[in-house]
């Protein structure tokens, strides 16, 4: 049976109400990588970033030739796609208003597993290993996270045991890796570093005097309200993966390394479920994202014991 008037004006405020407050809410994680445009660019993928090198040498009598795409040197990174959805159920349609008002707690659930979607998202591609092809993923080798931009768990301060969690030895560490990688452009946007750490590794880290007095880390925090320690700004994500070993795998990266963007939009549906009995009440949403490292050494990884 088709919905009622009075049904569909809910259908249409729960629709438009959720997309702006996705509009204003804010993820962790993904609001600080790269946008991707789907629709604008090139689907699913995108061209690699080719390496810097010498330009081919000229070859006399091709300058007009035409150029066949077999003879181009190039591949394509595919970002790696995951689904959202959320699903609620009421006995009674009058409980349905509260998705016409962004406000409500069910609204603001509805955001917040959305964002911490997409931050999961994120947060897996950085270190999955990225699908390359021509025309399909899998076409070209697929390209692993490099050991070369691994911090490892035993970097530690002078007279500290090996095997501890976050401290200044690291942070100075892959700091240095990405400034010795020219990773780190000149000012601007889109060039500063951010890491993912959980409580355990701010515990560390606050308990490191040379990182929390006045002039460094808790000096920026009350005069910015961020955390910022040799231009990396730190971000709370309790969801950050762990190795064979049971250590924290912390990312640190570009925003300009990570693509990221929505490969299906938003959809949402209100209706009746007839086979269910009591004919209850059915608010969905669905969307998909997807991500991909477009650069390894504008991507690290920190590890650290939580031992």
């Amino acid at each position: 049976m088709a919905l009622g008037p009075t049904e569909n004006q809910v259908q249409v405020a729960y629709h438009d109400g959720l997309r702006l407050l996705l509009q204003q809410e804010t993820s962790r994680i993904w609001q600080y990588c790269e946008q991707f445009n789907v629709d604008a660019e090139q689907g699913l993928s995108f061209d690699e970033i080719a390496p810097f090198e010498d330009p081919l040498p000229f070859v006399p009598g091709s300058d007009y030739q035409p150029i066949t795409v077999s003879e181009l040197q190039f591949t394509r990174r595919w970002l790696q796609t995951a689904s959202w959805k959320f699903t609620k159920h009421w006995p009674y349609f009058s409980d349905t208003v509260r998705l016409t008002d962004p406000t409500s707690s069910v609204m603001r659930q509805i955001a917040m597993t959305y964002n911490r979607r997409k931050d999961s998202v994120a947060v897996a591609a950085m270190f999955a290993a990225v699908k390359r092809g021509k025309t399909l993923p899998g076409d070209d080798t697929d390209v692993t996270f490099p050991a070369g931009q691994v911090i490892a768990v035993d970097v530690v301060n002078s007279g500290t045991p090996a095997a501890t969690g976050l401290n200044r030895a690291k942070l100075n560490a892959v700091f240095a890796l990405f400034v010795q990688k020219e990773a780190i452009m000149d000012d601007g946007p889109g060039n500063g570093l951010h890491m993912a750490i959980t409580a355990k590794q701010l515990k560390d880290m606050l308990n490191d005097d040379k990182v929390t007095d006045r002039d460094s880390l808790l000096g920026q925090f009350e005069r910015t309200g961020r955390l910022n320690y040799l231009n990396i700004d730190f971000h709370n994500y309790q969801g950050l993966p762990v190795d064979g070993n049971s250590y924290r795998r912390c990312p640190v990266w570009m925003p300009m390394g990570m693509r990221v963007g929505v490969t299906r939009e938003l959809t949402t549906d209100l209706s009746q479920r007839k086979d269910w009995e009591g004919l209850p009440w059915q608010a969905h949403a669905h969307a998909q994202f997807g991500a991909a490292r477009a650069e390894e050494k504008m991507i690290a990884e920190v590890k650290c014991s939580e031992a």
